[in-house]
């Protein structure tokens, strides 16, 4: 994942693959926060950690292509590279569109 931050927030550039179908006006979601220490797992610590995940939802306007990777960036706010230590990515459409061959 590349990127690049300022004070306001941090730039991620994803590669989003489509495999066999093309997508028109994805909606992404986001969610974005630090990587939490397992080995010193308590209730309250997890429960801290979870408070500090961040989410956003973007609609994009662009043409998910069939068979190829897609670039997209994302402005996620507020996130410092550190706030980046883990994140995922889903996405629904509402129109998806098969080529026969």
């Amino acid at each position: 994942m590349a990127g690049r931050s300022s004070q306001s927030g941090s730039s991620v550039f994803k590669a989003i693959p489509s495999l066999s179908a093309q997508y028109s006006n994805p909606r992404l979601k986001v969610r974005w926060g630090k990587v939490y220490n397992y080995s010193h797992y308590t209730e309250a610590s997890f429960s801290e950690w979870q408070q500090g995940i961040q989410e956003k939802e973007v609609s994009l306007t662009d043409i998910l292509d069939a068979g190829t990777w897609n670039n997209v960036e994302l402005i996620l706010t507020p996130a410092s590279p550190e706030q980046l230590g883990f994140v995922t990515l889903s996405m629904g459409t509402d129109t998806v569109r098969l080529t026969l061959r």
